[in-house]
């Protein structure tokens, strides 16, 4: 490849690594804002508020490989709860989905899920119109 195309491949590349920083960050906040708005419905009887829901979402940095870029955004399956039975994953299943007497705003993951295509289409639009 000549310099030009080098220096276009580069040109992309920067630009692919934004965008993909902004929509990593973009869809960590959303799903960071779902994850506290769990605890704006019910009041358990049966447990103690941890709070540690509210810490559970995680992101990797966005790295560059060849012409592809990767950002990830998940929730941790490692949580600690001193109260009760659960591990982390058992937890996140039964807030997600209101079961085993979890009490909460349920579906932060399927809300988060579920915006993440506008997400990408508005920065992908910033970047790449």
């Amino acid at each position: 490849m000549g310099k030009l195309s080098n220096g276009i491949r580069k040109q992309v590349h920067k630009k692919m690594e934004s965008c993909a920083k902004e929509i990593v960050n973009e869809v960590y906040g959303v799903a960071q804002k779902e994850l506290s708005g769990f605890y704006s419905q019910g009041s358990p009887n049966s447990y103690k508020r941890t709070k540690t829901l509210e810490g559970a979402a995680r992101k990797t940095p966005v790295s560059v490989s060849g012409d592809s870029v990767e950002g990830k955004v998940y929730l941790a399956q490692d949580l600690s709860y001193s109260t009760g039975t659960f591990d982390g994953e058992d937890v996140l299943y039964a807030a997600e989905h209101n079961t085993f007497g979890v009490v909460g705003k349920g579906g932060f993951w399927e809300r988060t899920d579920g915006k993440i295509s506008g997400i990408m289409s508005s920065i992908l639009g910033k970047y790449f119109s």
